[in-house]
């Protein structure tokens, strides 16, 4: 059998959720992430591309908001432990990129750059949100998207020309087809969903499927905490969150959290010829290889889901929200404050709206009927 050429072959790999905040902030626990990093280092497939969404930016002189529930922040003493592991691009489109204010986001983006990663997806005027990172590996052009969702609740700065990419369909599928007209291979990222559900919106899922129909190569999406799964579709790959690659525990993980994978597909002639899954375990901060495969099984459960029909996949979808919003929630919630009482004054209009919006889509959802999608 002739021996397979891959000097033309390009690799790119994705990892999960980066927020190296909580306990990693600690100098004692430095150690631990330097472990992490090596671990990730020495275990991941080689890749000449690699990406992952940096979810906690580094402090400066503003501190940070107290305008959210949740807000992290990392410094760049502990980000420094982190570049043992070698990073090209990270993913600024995400809910808590100011969670520094605009100092935090500045001081983000010069320590990332001077590290050698590029930035995509947030920037200091719409035009720097909205540029994508365009480059050449091997001989291919390629292009880099990412956008976020406003139901993720991404807060800019007030006062401030900071912006996010936000995700607007009929923006996002312009942008894809712009780019794939251009012959470059389209790799679109997407911060969306909903916390630990265990599957993707129908919404999510179609417009996933819409960016492959409009010329993308790669989809793939972060926000929701834990492994989503995996599907194919008219020859291009959709990743419906990889889960949390290195997050620290800003709050107890619920168990089903801790399963996380990095991808790594490799691409020939401008095509996906085939990807790899590797499967690990994040647990109190520690990352391991995942012996027990309980993240390939998170990961490769959901494969006769997602090719159900729509309606079949919106009772799904469905009962899977109504799951967390009435058992996983609910439990989460008493655990991480302990006292039912605290829990009950922690509680915020927005959470209520929330569940209001979410259980008025379940019931259209449970009974077929679909509501339109956004604009």
């Amino acid at each position: 059998m002739a021996k397979k050429d891959l000097r033309n072959t390009i690799r790119i790999q994705w990892l999960g959720d980066i927020a190296l905040t909580a306990q990693f902030l600690n100098p004692t626990n430095h150690g631990l992430l330097e472990e992490n990093c090596a671990l990730l280092a020495r275990t991941l497939d080689p890749a000449d591309l690699r990406i992952a969404n940096w979810e906690a930016p580094l402090i400066a002189e503003d501190g940070v908001t107290r305008t959210k529930r949740i807000a992290l922040h990392s410094n760049e003493e502990t980000a420094r432990k982190f570049m043992a592991l070698p990073l090209d691009v990270a993913l600024l489109a995400n809910n808590h990129v100011f969670d520094c204010f605009e100092s935090g986001f500045r001081r983000t983006v010069k320590f990332l750059r001077e590290s050698g990663i590029r930035v995509v997806g947030a920037g200091r005027s719409p035009e720097e949100a909205g540029a994508p990172i365009k480059l050449e590996l091997k001989g291919t052009p390629i292009v880099a998207l990412a956008y976020v969702d406003e139901d993720t609740n991404p807060q800019a700065p007030a006062h401030t020309s900071m912006c996010l990419n936000m995700l607007r369909r009929e923006g996002v599928l312009k942008d894809v087809a712009r780019w794939a007209g251009e012959n470059r291979v389209v790799l679109v990222h997407f911060h969306m969903g909903h916390d630990f559900v265990s599957i993707p919106s129908p919404s999510q899922r179609k417009l996933a499927r819409e960016v492959i129909e409009a010329g993308a190569k790669v989809v793939v999406c972060y926000h929701p905490h834990r492994v989503q799964g995996y599907e194919k579709h008219e020859g291009g790959h959709i990743f419906y969150s990889l889960g949390n690659a290195l997050a620290g525990s800003v709050y107890p993980w619920p168990r089903f959290t801790e399963p996380t994978v990095a991808i790594t597909c490799e691409l020939s002639g401008g095509e996906v010829t085939r990807f790899s899954v590797q499967p690990f375990i994040q647990r109190n901060g520690r990352l391991t290889v995942d012996g027990s495969s309980r993240a390939m099984k998170e990961f490769h459960s959901r494969d006769k889901i997602f090719s159900a029909p729509e309606e079949a996949y919106s009772r799904i979808w469905a009962r899977a929200v109504a799951h967390n919003l009435f058992v996983t929630r609910p439990l989460h919630f008493v655990r991480r404050n302990k006292n039912p009482w605290r829990a009950l004054g922690s509680l915020r209009t927005r959470h209520f709206v929330e569940y209001a919006r979410l259980l008025r889509e379940i019931a259209k959802r449970m009974v077929g009927k679909r509501p339109a999608q956004p604009g």
